[in-house]
C-alpha cells in the first residue's frame, strides 16, 4: 500500500486563485489561467 506524503506547500494568492479556477473548469488553458492571475503562461505551467 502506498503512503501519502504529508508535506505541505506554502500557497500564495495567485496559487489559490489558480486552484479555484481549475476546480470550476479543469480544462482551463495555462494561457487563460495566466491572464486571470496576471502572470506569464510559463509561470502557471
Amino acid at each position: 500500500m502506498k503512503r501519502l506524503r504529508t508535506e505541505s506547500a506554502d500557497l500564495d494568492a495567485a496559487d489559490m486563485k489558480i486552484l479555484r479556477l481549475l476546480e470550476k473548469d479543469a480544462r482551463t488553458s495555462t494561457a487563460e489561467l495566466a491572464r486571470s492571475v496576471g502572470l506569464s503562461a510559463p509561470s502557471v505551467a
